[in-house]
Order: structure tokens, then sequence, then C-alpha cells
């Protein structure tokens, strides 16, 4: 589950990278946090239809968050939070892998200044497994990333390395909706990050990509759940 209960809105503008004005059905103006620093010009337009929750708390600036968006009829979930609980998740109902984990520990320190998503223990093996949100498609082919990504760069090669330090280092992509047929790196728009994913998956690293159906369930809230494995391109 992304959230318990939504509430649509219409998308009026982006002042900043986290920031949303939007306007609820009954006319309400408000501002929401958007937690996905990625550009989403092909989603966040004035006038695109999106849906909003709810949240409190003694640090917030907003009173609400701004999580998914519809794309032709299309939901895509623009929560970057998401992927990491849902990927756990799958891990636990073995989904990614036809076996379970002795242990699954999420923030794993790795290298001098990296953290890697999740350290999962089998027995002496131990995989270091990195999940990105991907939530660009052109023509069915899913590309990240939407914006140049210095940190994802270096996760890379640290996964790169960490072949030699005994490791099984795994690239989750979590394509945030289900119109994808296949994925490559966005080259055009991060080169370094495209050559960096090219060289992880000549060198060994286990990359898995599948798209994602984000839905509304009859209880009003909104739901994700894996489609299908995709392509790997590079």
């Amino acid at each position: 589950m992304i959230a318990p209960k939504v509430i649509p809105a219409t998308f009026i503008e982006r002042p900043n990278k986290y920031l949303v004005r939007a306007r609820l059905d009954g006319g309400q103006e408000i501002e929401a946090h958007l937690a996905d620093p990625g550009r989403l010009k092909e989603l966040l337009f004035h006038g695109a239809r999106g849906w909003v929750v709810p949240v409190s708390g003694p640090k917030r600036k907003t009173g609400h968050d701004f999580i998914a968006v519809d794309h032709g009829g299309t939901i895509v979930s623009i929560d970057t939070r998401v992927p990491n609980r849902y990927v756990k998740g799958l891990l636990e109902s073995q989904y990614l892998f036809p076996f379970s984990f002795d242990a699954i520990r999420p923030e794993f320190p790795f290298g001098e200044r990296s953290r890697i998503d999740f350290l999962a223990t089998r027995g002496t093996q131990k995989y270091l497994i990195e999940v990105k949100s991907v939530t660009l498609v052109e023509g069915g082919l899913a590309l990240f990333p939407d914006a140049p990504t210095r940190r994802g760069t270096r996760h890379v090669h640290e996964l790169v390395r960490s072949l030699d330090l005994g490791y099984v280092p795994v690239i989750v992509l979590v394509i945030q909706r289900d119109d994808a047929r296949s994925f490559k790196p966005h080259a055009r728009m991060d080169p370094d990050f495209a050559a960096a994913f090219t060289e992880a998956k000549s060198s060994g690293v286990m990359i898995k990509a599948f798209s994602s159906k984000t839905f509304l369930a009859g209880d009003g809230s909104l739901r994700i759940e894996p489609s299908r494995a995709i392509p790997i391109g590079a």
C-alpha cells in the first residue's frame, strides 16, 4: 500500500523541487510536499490530475504530500519513499529471488561515504541491493535518471567494487507505472550514470527491472503491486 486514503487534486505549479501547488476538487488551493526531486516534466504540467494525502507533524511546512499523477489513464507513483519499503516486502515474499533471506538490513554503510539500500544475507552470501525509482517512460521505454544523479552514479561504482569483496551486488529498478516494456539508462540526461550502469552490467552486477501497477482500491487507498519483469538494455 502507498497510502490508506488519498484525495484527488489538480496540479497547478511547482515553485521548487520539493513543493507543489494544487487545487482540491472543492476548489481549495493547497501546497504539498513532493518527495521526487526529478524533473517530471512529462507528468507534472498545469491541469494534470493527481492525488494528495494529508500529513501532519511539528516540523511540516505543508499539510499534504503529492504522491501520484494520472498520465493518460496510467497512474504513476511519484513518491520516492515508496520503492524501498515496496522492495523490502518483495524480498520478504520471495518475489525478487526464489528463496528467503536470513536477514535484511536497510541503509547499509558501504564504501567511503555511501549507504546501500539493503544488505540481505543468506548463509555466507551477502547481497548488496540498491533500489532505483523510475517514473520516466517514453514510448514504452523506461529511462533512468530523469535528472543528473552523482549520488546514483557513485552507488553503481560502489556495487562494481563490491564484487572484489565477495558481495553479490544487485540493482533493482522499480518502474512505478505499468506501461514500460523495456529499460535503458538515460544517456542523454546523465552520460556518467549510463556509463557506470553499462560497466556494472558487463562486470556481473545483477540487474532486475520490473513495472508496477499503481491503482486506486475500492476502500479509497492507493496501492502498488508488481506487474512484470522487463528486459534491460545498455
